[in-house]
């Protein structure tokens, strides 16, 4: 910058330097040498012929060239179809809309007419989603856990010291007895699988999203419902039936007489007692976003039959004693064992008494128990929000 003494102002001297650059550029330029052009001959146009031709007016319209033979050619005739008249032979023939209308011609074999294809039945709706249901507990653990377990719940029996199996067969008498000793922790196992498997099914199925792709088929949500309780319900019993099993068969390895009415009345009891905790479980599912076994395993197995006990106790209520929670306890009471895994199992240890007397109305609380939580889990399945 440098000060203008006239002005009293600064100049830039960066204009005066951009003159000798441009003198420098146009210099580069004129030296640099210039592109080469090649001027070609250029190509005189050729004058053609005049060609004349003629035309014989007297001719038809069809214009010939002088001097070429006479051909004769007919116009193609265009196609027409007339869709008025088609459509009025179509309506005065009956058959408008219909295939003959169209102009294809097949027998009824042939365009499969005589075949009629329905939907399947609410039925056959429903054993479709079981049969879904049970392929995907054959992928479960839970499933080889169950059956390892009642396989176990026997063989532990065995597994015991000498000496201990000895008194505890001096203290059964009859076989019935050994069978229930046997099973003296179906209480605990009743609860906790009916819990794993129908407590955690709906809410899983909505926490995969898998329920997201099973609502928009041909299936409504109670069908759904009630397909998927099945699984539950059928894996459940089976498990537990195999148990029972088990221990028949090893109490006929120990004794050769068998009470046959006993036995019948115990399986009734499993039967309505899985029924009762899987719908309980199911229901309390169908209430949750989250599947959680621990909630349906605690109310059955802790809460009501504490809440039972007390009131049968303090108030001398007899009937609290038939609810459902107590439906494991009648299973071994009817086999005539004193051992069970349970509340009142302990508390009639020390206790004493026997608090099972009418068979025919504690299942009939069992199963209107089973049915009264299936209906409110399938309201709320069918006003559950997607």
């Amino acid at each position: 910058m440098s000060l203008d003494r006239v002005g009293g102002r600064y100049s830039d001297p960066a204009p005066q330097e951009e003159e000798p650059k441009k003198k420098r550029k146009q210099e580069e330029q004129a030296e640099r040498p210039k592109p080469r052009t090649v001027e070609l001959p250029r190509r005189e146009p050729v004058a053609e012929a005049p060609i004349s031709v003629s035309i014989d007016t007297s001719q038809p319209p069809e214009r010939r060239m002088e001097g070429q033979p006479e051909q004769s050619v007919e116009p193609k005739k265009a196609r027409k179809i007339s869709l008025s008249k088609k459509r009025d032979d179509a309506v005065d023939e009956g058959r408008l809309g219909t295939w003959a209308d169209t102009g294809y011609h097949a027998s009824d074999a042939e365009a499969h007419r005589d075949v009629r294809y329905k939907g399947a039945s609410p039925v056959g709706r429903i054993i479709g989603v079981f049969m879904a249901q049970m392929k995907l507990f054959a992928k479960s653990k839970w499933m080889f856990v169950m059956m390892f377990a009642a396989v176990l719940i026997p063989v532990v029996m065995t597994l015991l010291p000498s000496d201990l199996l000895d008194m505890l067969m001096s203290q059964c008498g009859i076989s019935t007895k050994y069978v229930g000793m046997i099973l003296c922790f179906i209480p605990l196992m009743v609860s906790f699988f009916t819990a794993v498997l129908c407590g955690t099914q709906m809410p899983n199925e909505f926490k995969d999203r898998t329920a997201y792709m099973s609502i928009p088929l041909p299936v409504s949500r109670i069908e759904f419902y009630i397909g998927k309780y099945l699984a539950g319900f059928v894996l459940c019993l089976g498990v537990f039936l195999m148990a029972f099993g088990f221990a028949v068969l090893m109490g006929m390895m120990e004794y050769d007489e068998f009470f046959s009415d006993m036995i019948s009345r115990a399986l009734v009891y499993t039967v309505v007692a899985i029924f009762a905790y899987s719908a309980t479980a199911y229901c309390i599912g169908t209430f949750m976003r989250r599947g959680s076994a621990l909630v349906p395993l605690m109310l059955m197995f802790v809460i009501l039959p504490a809440v039972f006990l007390y009131l049968g106790l303090k108030f001398e209520i007899d009937w609290v004693f038939n609810m459902p929670c107590f439906l494991p306890d009648a299973i071994l009471a009817s086999l005539g064992s004193p051992m069970t895994v349970s509340l009142l199992g302990m508390f009639s240890m020390v206790g004493g008494g026997s608090y099972f007397d009418d068979m025919g109305l504690m299942v009939l609380i069992g199963v209107a128990w089973g049915v009264l939580f299936l209906v409110i889990g399938a309201l709320k399945m069918n006003r559950r929000e997607m």
